[in-house]
C-alpha cells in the first residue's frame, strides 16, 4: 500500500471520514427528496430565490451551494481512490469571510450541518427506515413458493470500484429485519384481537339485551299477576274457616276458573277460529263442532289471554337466557380430542370456574343423599329413578336459568375482559399510526421494536385497571358496564394521559404533609 495515499496511514481518521461521508451522502439524498428544497435556503447564493428565507439556526461550511456540492464530490472521490491530487485545489470560502477549511474539517462541518437541516431525521434513522421498507416490501418465501413465483437473479452489475465498508451495516440490517417482523406480527395480532373482540362484544351485547328483556318480562308478569289477584279477591269470597279438601273449598286461580262449551258453526268460521276455540271435525251436515272458552266476565277474558301471552314470552326469554349462559357454563369444545398415537388429549376449555360455576361442586350436591337436594328444591320435576345424573342436569338447568349467574358473567366480561381487549386495540392503533408517521418522515430508530412491545403491554395494563375505576367512570353494573370498553380504548390510545392521571391521583392520596399540620 503506497504511503502517499490520502488518510490511508491514519486508520482511525480514515474510518471517521468514511462514516461522515456516508452520513453526508444519505442526508443529501434525503434532503433532495423533500419537496420544499430546504437545503437551498441556507446558502447566500440561493436563499434569496427561496420563499422560506428566514433566519436559520446553523451555518453551512461555505457560502455557495454549487461550491458546497463540488467540494464534497471532490473530497469523496479523493477518499475512495486515495489520490491527493483529486482534492479541491481552491477550497470554497466560508460565509464569515475567514480562511477556507481543510478537507477533513470541511467534511466534519458538513456532517454537523446537514443533520441540523434534515432534523428531526438523522442519518441513522434514514438508514433504518430504508432497511425497514426493504424488509416490509419483500414477499414471504412460503407465499412465493405457493404462488409459483420465484425470484430471478438480476444481471450482474458492471464492474464498479468498491465502496468503503460500513461497520454498522450488519447490526442495522438485523435490527431493521426484526422491527419489520415484529411490526408485521403485531399487525396480524391486532387483526386477530379485533375479530375476537367483535365476537365477545356481540356476546356481551346480546347478554345485556337478553337480561333487559327478561327483566321487562318479569316486571310485566308481576303487574299482571297483581291485577289477577285483585280480580280474584273481587269475584271469590274468602272462606270463613279452613275447610278440608273433601269439602271442595280449595281456592283456585281466576284463569283456572274457565269453562268450555260446544257450539255448531259453519266450517269457514271454524277454520278462522281464534286462540280461545278448538274445532272437532266429527260434526255432520257441513258443520264443525267448535269448543270455546267460557269466562265469568270480559275482564277475566282479557287478563287470562294476556297472561298466556306473557307466560309464553317469559318462557322464550328464559330459554334464551339459558342458552346464552350455557356458552360459558358448559365446556367449550366438549368432545373435541386430538389423538397422538394411542393417546387422546381432550381440547375442552373449562370457563365456568372463572365465573363461579364449578362442575365438581354440582356433582357433589347431586350425589349428596342420592338426590335429596333435588327432591326438596325440585320435587315437581325431579324423577328419583334418574339418580345422580338427573339431579345434576336439574342443577345445571337452575344455574343456566339463574339471572345472578348471567349477571356475573356479563359483569366480568364488560368490566375486565372487554376493557383489556379494547385497551390493547387502542394501544396498537396509536403505535401503528406512530410507526407509519415515522416511516413517512424517515424517523425510525433502533428502539422502535421495544416501543411496540411496551405499547402492547401498557395497553393491556391500562385496559385491565379501568375496571378498578368503574364507579368513578360510569355505571358499574352489568347493563351499563359496556361504556368501560370505550374508556379502555381511549386509555390504550393515550397511555401517557392515563399515567398522568395516576400520578395526579397518587399525589392527592399520598401527598406528604408538613409537620404540625394534618
Amino acid at each position: 500500500m503506497p504511503d502517499d495515499r490520502w488518510l490511508w496511514d491514519q486508520p482511525k481518521l480514515w474510518h471517521d471520514i468514511n462514516r461522515a461521508l456516508q452520513d453526508i451522502s444519505i442526508l443529501l439524498q434525503h434532503l433532495g427528496q423533500m419537496p420544499e428544497a430546504r437545503l437551498l435556503t441556507y446558502f447566500e447564493d440561493t436563499q434569496n430565490r427561496m420563499a422560506d428565507s428566514a433566519s436559520k439556526n446553523t451555518v453551512p461550511p461555505c457560502a455557495s451551494y454549487p461550491e458546497f456540492l463540488n467540494c464534497l464530490f471532490q473530497i469523496a472521490s479523493a477518499f475512495q481512490t486515495g489520490r491527493r491530487d483529486q482534492l479541491p485545489a481552491n477550497p470554497p470560502g466560508r460565509p464569515d469571510g475567514m480562511a477556507p477549511l481543510d478537507p477533513v474539517c470541511f467534511v466534519y462541518w458538513s456532517r454537523d450541518f446537514l443533520p441540523a437541516v434534515a432534523a428531526p431525521a438523522t442519518a441513522d434513522s434514514i438508514r433504518v427506515t430504508q432497511d425497514y421498507m426493504i424488509r416490509r416490501a419483500r414477499i414471504c418465501r412460503c407465499r412465493r413458493w405457493l404462488g409459483g413465483v420465484r425470484r430471478t437473479r438480476p444481471d450482474p452489475a458492471p464492474a464498479m470500484p468498491p465502496l468503503p465498508p460500513d461497520p454498522d451495516e450488519p447490526t442495522r440490517e438485523m435490527l431493521a429485519r426484526k422491527l419489520a417482523h415484529w411490526a408485521r406480527g403485531f399487525e396480524w395480532l391486532t387483526v386477530g384481537v379485533v375479530l375476537l373482540t367483535v365476537m365477545v362484544s356481540i356476546y356481551a351485547l346480546s347478554g345485556r339485551l337478553i337480561l333487559g328483556n327478561e327483566h321487562d318480562m318479569a316486571d310485566k308478569w308481576a303487574k299482571l299477576d297483581a291485577q289477577l289477584e285483585l280480580q280474584e279477591d273481587k269475584l271469590f269470597s274468602a272462606p270463613t274457616q279452613v275447610a278440608s279438601v273433601d269439602a271442595h273449598r280449595m281456592v283456585i286461580g281466576l284463569c283456572d276458573y274457565v269453562g268450555t262449551e260446544k257450539v255448531q258453526a259453519p266450517t269457514w268460521i271454524a277454520e278462522a277460529g281464534t286462540a280461545n276455540t278448538r274445532t272437532d271435525a266429527s260434526g255432520s251436515g257441513g258443520e264443525t263442532a267448535v269448543f270455546r272458552k267460557v269466562y265469568v266476565s270480559a275482564r277475566q277474558a282479557h287478563l287470562c289471554d294476556e297472561r298466556e301471552k306473557v307466560l309464553r314470552d317469559l318462557f322464550i326469554v328464559t330459554m334464551h337466557l339459558q342458552n346464552w349462559s350455557s356458552a360459558v357454563t358448559q365446556r367449550i369444545g366438549e368432545g373435541w380430542t386430538v389423538h397422538f398415537g394411542n393417546v387422546a388429549v381432550p381440547l375442552a376449555i373449562p370457563l365456568a370456574p372463572l365465573f363461579g360455576v364449578v362442575p365438581a361442586t354440582l356433582t357433589d350436591y347431586a350425589a349428596d343423599g342420592h338426590g335429596a337436594l333435588c327432591k326438596q328444591a325440585a320435587s315437581d320435576i325431579y324423577d328419583p329413578a334418574t339418580g345422580e345424573d338427573g339431579c345434576k342436569r336439574i342443577l345445571w338447568t337452575f344455574i343456566n336459568r339463574s339471572r345472578n349467574v348471567a349477571e356475573s358473567i356479563l359483569g366480568s366480561i364488560t368490566q375486565y375482559i372487554l376493557p383489556v381487549f379494547y385497551g390493547f386495540l387502542g394501544a396498537m392503533a396509536a403505535t401503528l399510526r406512530m410507526l407509519r408517521r415515522k416511516v413517512d418522515a424517515s424517523l425510525l430508530s433502533y428502539t422502535d421494536r421495544a416501543r411496540l412491545q411496551q405499547s402492547a403491554i401498557l395497553g393491556v395494563l391500562c385496559g385491565g385497571v379501568i375496571g378498578l375505576f368503574a364507579s368513578y367512570i360510569g355505571k358499574a353494573d352489568a347493563a351499563g358496564g359496556l361504556g368501560l370498553s370505550a374508556v379502555a380504548l381511549l386509555a390504550g390510545y393515550n397511555v401517557d394521559g392515563v399515567f398522568r392521571f395516576l400520578d395526579e391521583l397518587s399525589d392527592r392520596i399520598f401527598r406528604p404533609t408538613t409537620a404540625g399540620k394534618p
